[in-house]
């Protein structure tokens, strides 16, 4: 089997390792700019608690911003590493070019990445949730020295299709080392989403601290009130009568269970946060806009203002 990865980010590197070690044939697409990128990239996993072990992907075969080379490789599967954003990088007809007779999967959440595939049969598209964590470190760093990866107890990938390569990209990454499942009908709720990302937001409007956020009670009354219509909202995208248990569940919740990981990561969750969350800022105001177009989201819109994302700036680009 072949695996195309479309980027060359934390995301990539993680999946890419726990292919390699299953012994699948991994190829890389990154921009031309890349050319003078290092062939190897050293990654440490972390598993259980702190526990690390490092190796180094090599980054070849690559194709550096040539569609044409990529897809004369014959992937199986080509999965876009990239954010939302980056996405839009790509038409339906680049994707169906790039793909071929293989399998698209995106990375990114929400409806503008799942677009983009558009051009290809809805039974050759797939998604993959990410619940590891993983960035490049020096935190920040366009050209990081390294790359983390943390797989936490108890979290759970997914990865969503009907086509049966998916579900061998599936058993290569358990084997790999990763825990992933495979939904064949793709139908994974975005609710967890409605806990976390609002979160973030309030986490960045207090300096990424989580002892300052916890301080905070009118920011904290903010996010609760962010939270159920965040839920609500995604409730009401997927078709939901309601949010369910969701909504029942206390506003820290989510805090309490990054507050709990940061104890066993190999790093520390707020710095984590803070790197991933940064670069993928737009997004997260583009998922505040996909929101606010299906139903009122005030509270949710002040958090994203607090934290210094505008989501109105994101409708009118």
């Amino acid at each position: 089997m072949r695996v195309l990865l479309v980027g060359g980010g934390a995301t990539a590197m993680a999946l890419a390792y726990a292919l390699r070690e299953s012994g699948v044939e991994v190829g890389f697409l990154l921009r031309a700019s890349h050319a003078d990128r290092p062939l190897a990239a050293r990654v440490q996993i972390g598993r259980g608690t702190r526990r690390v072990i490092e190796r180094n992907v090599v980054l070849s075969p690559r194709f550096l911003g040539d569609l044409e080379q990529a897809s004369a490789w014959a992937p199986d599967v080509v999965v876009f590493t990239l954010s939302a954003p980056q996405m839009e990088a790509f038409s339906p007809h680049d994707v169906l070019r790039l793909v071929g007779d293989g399998v698209g999967v995106v990375v990114a959440p929400g409806p503008g990445p799942q677009a983009a595939l558009s051009a290809l049969p809805e039974e050759r598209r797939g998604f993959l949730l990410v619940a590891f964590m993983a960035a490049g470190v020096p935190w920040g760093e366009k050209e990081p020295q390294a790359w983390l990866v943390w797989d936490p107890p108890l979290a759970t990938s997914f990865m969503g299709g009907a086509d049966p390569r998916l579900g061998e990209v599936v058993d290569a990454l358990r084997r790999g080392g990763l825990a992933v499942k495979w939904k064949r009908n793709g139908a994974i709720s975005q609710l967890p989403s409605g806990l976390l990302q609002p979160l973030v937001l309030a986490l960045e409007a207090s300096g990424w601290s989580f002892r300052a956020l916890r301080r905070d009670r009118a920011l904290l009354q903010l996010l609760r009130s962010a939270q159920g219509e965040a839920l609500s909202a995604i409730a009401r995208l997927e078709g939901r009568s309601g949010a369910g248990a969701w909504h029942l569940l206390p506003g820290t919740t989510m805090m309490r269970l990054l507050l709990w990981a940061d104890t066993m990561a190999p790093f520390s969750v707020e710095r984590f946060l803070q790197a991933h969350f940064t670069k993928v800022g737009d997004q997260t105001a583009g998922w505040v806009t996909v929101l606010k177009g299906v139903m009122p989201v005030p509270s949710l819109e002040e958090l994203a203002r607090r934290a210094g994302r505008h989501p109105e700036e994101v409708a009118e680009t």
